[in-house]
């Protein structure tokens, strides 16, 4: 059932925005399972695959940036965008490295490190 024309459809509407399960809801679709499978047994499909996810993450974050723009009418609506946005920024940094929140770890000083092999002898005069 695979083609390259139905591969690219996919890719590009993911790009797009669209969610693979709805895609795959539709008649004339591969199931998700089906197009999982692709993934592991077609590395060009896998590859374009993932740089679709890349755009619609991108296009994800541009929509988080359009409701953080907008103003709340109220508090419940404030608390409901910012649940929203959470979210969104959660989903971008798992999906893609650029998003994600850095950490940089530095290290001053020696490490010691004691290696113990065996049974330990005992120690003169001990019990």
């Amino acid at each position: 059932m695979f083609s390259d024309e139905l591969a690219a459809n996919i890719c590009e509407r993911i790009a797009e925005g669209e969610r693979l399960t709805d895609i795959c809801k539709e008649s004339g679709m591969p199931n998700r399972r089906t197009v999982w499978r692709w993934t592991t047994e077609r590395q060009e499909f896998r590859d374009e695959l993932a740089r679709a996810t890349e755009t619609a993450t991108h296009g994800l974050v541009d929509e988080l940036v359009a409701v953080c723009r907008t103003k709340s009418a109220d508090s419940v609506e404030a608390a409901d965008k910012r649940t929203l946005t959470e979210n969104y920024r959660w989903l971008a940094a798992r999906l893609l490295a650029v998003y994600r929140d850095r950490q940089q770890v530095e290290h001053s000083g020696g490490v010691t490190l004691q290696v113990v092999t065996g049974v330990p002898e005992p120690e003169p005069g001990a019990e």
